[in-house]
């Protein structure tokens, strides 16, 4: 096993992996996220940052045991991903990520860890299309529709581009981080990822929906969706930003 790969210890996740949890007016969900997380990979270093929240998240944070990374205002999930990122990369040889308003299970992790390790991707994602009768008819749409569009883009099969319960190996996210501020950074990074050469594997997760608060904005995020897809049409390099 080379130095930098991502060692598994016999009957637990790979050492050194981290959570990073973006978090934008979670205040009500995420002090459960937090300690599921915990009770899932009991030792393992939780970071949130706290994207110009006003509902209080960073403080449920800090009380939660969480080491907190805050952003004055609101710059976009994009932009509290990288900013965990940076803050890990040097000590964290994986990073996973999930949302904050309880729609990942933590006990996923250590599956998506494990399929990190034995795939030797640089990016493992939680796909909630194996079994999609939970999930509300409108994300189903959507989901099947940007995830082939943007598997067309990126040159190969992407199953689920949308969902954000990811495990990235620390060693590729320095190309992953000079773009996006949004929601459509997710999906950049997978385009990116895979025209770079880096392999992204995917691994069935459990999802639950219940009565969380989307930040998505139709018209903003629709219209950085579109400019995702026109910078990345074929022929071009993807536009730093």
């Amino acid at each position: 096993m080379g130095a930098d790969a991502v060692a598994t210890p016999q009957g637990g996740p790979p050492a050194r992996a981290a959570v990073l949890i973006p978090a934008y007016q979670a205040a009500r969900s995420l002090e459960g996220v937090i300690q599921a997380t915990r009770r899932a990979v009991p030792g393992m270093e939780i970071v949130v940052v706290d994207d110009g929240s006003t509902d209080g998240s960073g403080e449920v944070a800090s009380r939660a045991g969480a080491r907190l990374l805050t952003h004055p205002r609101n710059l976009g999930k994009g932009a509290a991903l990288k900013t965990g990122f940076r803050d890990l990369m040097g000590r964290a040889r994986a990073v996973v990520t999930l949302d904050a308003d309880g729609q990942h299970d933590p006990v996923e992790i250590p599956a998506l860890l494990a399929l990190l390790e034995s795939s030797g991707a640089a990016i493992a994602v939680g796909s909630r299309m194996g079994d999609v009768k939970t999930m509300p008819w409108i994300r189903r749409l959507a989901n099947r529709g940007s995830s082939g569009l943007l598997s067309a883009l990126a040159g190969t099969r992407l199953e689920d581009t949308q969902s954000g319960y990811r495990v990235y190996r620390s060693r590729d996210l320095p190309g992953l981080l000079s773009f996006g501020s949004g929601y459509d950074y997710e999906s950049e990074v997978l385009i990116r990822a895979c025209r770079s050469g880096m392999l992204v594997v995917f691994g069935a997760i459990r999802t639950v929906y219940g009565d969380e608060q989307s930040h998505f904005r139709p018209w903003r995020d629709g219209i950085r969706f579109l400019r995702l897809v026109l910078r990345n049409l074929p022929g071009r390099a993807p536009a730093k930003h």
